[in-house]
């Protein structure tokens, strides 16, 4: 009789333990199971760049561009991946650097003495660093009466303060709201739009070379969730290498 008693505790006591080990692998599983969802690594990608959702894209190569759209549950946008997609709003920078690529370059260059066959060679080794309005003209690189604002360059570990005249409407942005920052060696802008009818995206642009390489644009009309928009627009990376030459 003792004998079938011992036996029997011990059954219990490693059935015991095995329920014990159960409960602790299921324990463990479902806070893994909790911190995956947390964490959301999940990326999704196609061959010119990667976005943190789970998105499902088509391509549609034209002559000079790459463009297609993506598809990430209620959030649709078009992209183009190319020399010249659409640049979102324009900015008071922006607006400067177009003018400086356009003509500022050349009196630029002269008023420091370098040599005109050295001008576009140059042209992107200058950084643009800040604009502000027109306050006062000392310090300038040459004297303007009606220039309105201020662009501070660097150039060669020197900076330079070139006036010129913006566009007042630039300074007021009533329809978006535009975020610039840099990344990976890429400028990157995120404008969201005020308004439904406007449409909110990304400008992705090396800050090497912008000329010469492909710049990344994303459009979306999608406006439930605007801080939900931003972060995701800001989870976008790149995947090409850009030319240095």
């Amino acid at each position: 009789m003792s004998l079938q008693l011992n036996k029997l505790m011990k059954e219990n006591m490693k059935l015991s333990k095995v329920f014990i080990s159960l409960l602790s692998i299921m324990t463990i599983a479902c806070h893994s199971n909790k911190i995956g969802r947390q964490q959301n690594h999940f990326r999704s990608e196609n061959i010119f760049f990667s976005i943190a959702e789970q998105c499902v894209f088509s391509i549609s190569k034209n002559a000079d561009s790459n463009t297609g759209e993506g598809i990430c549950g209620e959030l649709r946008f078009q992209y183009d991946y190319s020399i010249h997609p659409y640049e979102g709003p324009l900015t008071v920078e922006e607006d400067f650097i177009h003018g400086f690529r356009g003509n500022y370059y050349a009196k630029f260059f002269d008023i420091i003495h370098i040599d005109a066959k050295l001008h576009r060679l140059f042209m992107d080794s200058v950084s643009l660093i800040s604009i502000k309005k027109k306050s006062s003209d000392v310090g300038l690189l040459f004297s303007c009466i009606p220039c309105t604002a201020i662009a501070k360059l660097s150039f060669r570990g020197r900076n330079y303060l070139y006036p010129f005249t913006s566009n007042p409407t630039l300074w007021i942005q009533n329809d978006y709201i535009i975020k610039s920052d840099t990344t990976n060696g890429y400028i990157r802008k995120i404008y969201i739009a005020a308004h439904d009818s406007l449409a909110s995206g990304l400008y992705l642009y090396p800050q090497l070379n912008p000329r010469k390489n492909n710049k990344l644009s994303l459009t979306t009309r999608y406006s439930q969730d605007k801080q939900q928009l931003e972060k995701i627009l800001k989870s976008v990376t790149m995947k090409n290498e850009v030319s240095l030459e």
